[in-house]
């Protein structure tokens, strides 16, 4: 059992130590820091965590990170995906959208017209004029509400 080992000892003593640890065919249990004498010596982990869970990986300290960064890949991956899905998914229901507005615009410009067209009526009355251009300002106010969702989603 060992208690960071690496700490106070000189190249050629930590050497040594490496060269007998290598050779040795019992078990060792050591905790350090020293990333570069684990990778040597080491070829099962036990990594306890915050809560206190232990994990146990079998291999030695780099091949620990290279996994750990594999899965934190895999998992971007797989976010990235989820996220283009959900884009295109957006994309068609906005272009879907901007279609349907696109129609509504189309319909509200026909209805504007017509209703100018009484303007040129001189049978029209007073109080008609006043109602057609009451209706002309809602739909422009439409037409002007349905062009700022277009632009919007363009």
């Amino acid at each position: 059992l060992f208690d960071e080992p690496t700490n106070d000892l000189d190249i050629q003593t930590l050497s040594i130590l490496e060269d007998f640890l290598e050779s040795f065919s019992g078990c060792v249990i050591l905790i350090s820091h020293d990333r570069y004498f684990m990778d040597r010596v080491v070829n099962h982990l036990l990594i306890f965590d915050k809560n206190s869970h232990i994990t146990s990986f079998h291999g030695n300290y780099s091949d620990y990170q290279d996994t750990l960064a594999d899965i934190q890949n895999f998992n971007k991956k797989q976010t990235q995906n989820k996220a283009k899905s959900i884009d295109s998914k957006d994309y068609k229901d906005n272009q879907k959208e901007i279609k349907q507005l696109e129609k509504e615009i189309e319909l509200l410009e026909q209805e504007k017209k017509a209703l100018e067209l009484q303007f040129e009526n001189p049978a029209t009355s007073p109080e008609d004029y006043k109602n057609t251009g009451l209706k002309i300002k809602e739909i422009n106010t439409q037409i002007d509400t349905a062009f700022s969702k277009w632009e919007s989603l363009s």
